[in-house]
């Protein structure tokens, strides 16, 4: 039997993610891509804050993000804009 290649791990980070957007409570949408928002389009961000990570050969800690997006009502769909 032929052995699976190995996938070499190219970056990984751990840290927190916040989550919000335009929908209800619990956002359909990113519960499962194939459901429904609530409106037209899901208007929200990710904050993210890197506790540890690597890329490549670059440490990655305690760094902050965020991601502004706007997705269709059916995410599957695709035509997210960030």
């Amino acid at each position: 039997m032929k052995e699976a290649p190995k996938i070499e791990k190219k970056w990984w980070i751990k840290g927190l993610l916040f989550e919000n957007c335009n929908c209800q409570i619990v956002c359909q949408g990113h519960v499962s891509y194939r459901q429904l928002c609530n409106y037209e389009q899901c208007i929200g961000h990710w904050a993210i804050h890197i506790e540890e990570g690597q890329f490549g050969n670059v440490a990655l800690m305690d760094l902050n993000v965020i991601i502004l997006y706007i997705t269709p009502q059916l995410m599957i769909n695709g035509g997210a804009r960030a």
